[in-house]
């Protein structure tokens, strides 16, 4: 079956859309790239999507698909080899993505603006709570800032999570061959040491460093 072009939607930094190009990677699939600014308006967009604005957008000819989680399963259904899922390992696969996706992305994003937030433009900072308002806060740095101490502890209880998975000496989360696990746990990994180096509990886990580094 040839492999329809496939069109991303993104900017450099943006964790999920590095979530989606790591995917690629995996898959050996090739696609071309339209770079988006990171924050509002986008002109280029909003046309295409209807109104939705976030990043990543992945489009294959007249389809648009939005959320990374559904670009990953539409990737796997028309591109299942080699596959995001090891054999009996689908479920385990979801389970960890899910909750990377979620507790380990809002405690490295909320370290990072905790720590950093005055690094970003006060553009970006109201960009996000435009969208995110009464529902995450991890954008919101006067918020974070009180949090860093347990937000501290959670990435360190994070990383033991994440290096008791690769404790048994096998190359990826889940066996010898990289998953969706693998996929959904590098990118927020990936934002931390991209913003924050490895001072932050990443350089006393070097079995987790040399994972991220493979």
């Amino acid at each position: 079956m040839t492999t329809p072009e496939l069109i991303l939607h993104h900017y450099p930094r943006s964790p999920f859309a590095e979530k989606v190009r790591v995917a690629f990677g995996l898959k050996g699939l090739r696609w071309r790239s339209v770079e988006q600014p990171r924050m509002a308006p986008k002109p280029q967009l909003v046309p295409l999507t209807g109104g939705y604005r976030r990043i990543p957008v992945l489009q294959i000819g007249a389809d648009v698909y939005c959320d990374s989680r559904l670009i990953l399963a539409e990737l796997e259904r028309r591109c299942p080899v080699p596959s995001l899922y090891p054999p009996g390992a689908r479920g385990r696969a979801d389970m960890i993505a899910g909750w990377a996706d979620q507790t380990l992305f809002a405690t490295s994003l909320g370290l990072v603006f905790g720590l950093h937030g005055d690094r970003f433009p006060p553009e970006l900072h109201a960009d996000r709570a435009s969208f995110t308002a009464g529902r995450f806060d991890g954008w919101d740095s006067t918020k974070m800032r009180p949090r860093l101490p347990s937000l501290r502890d959670q990435f360190r209880l994070c990383l033991t999570w994440v290096d008791q998975c690769l404790a048994s000496g096998e190359r990826f989360m889940l066996g010898e061959t990289p998953s969706l696990a693998d996929v959904a746990v590098y990118h927020p990994l990936w934002y931390a040491r991209g913003n924050l180096g490895e001072k932050e509990g990443l350089a006393d886990y070097p079995r987790v460093l040399s994972w991220m580094d493979g």
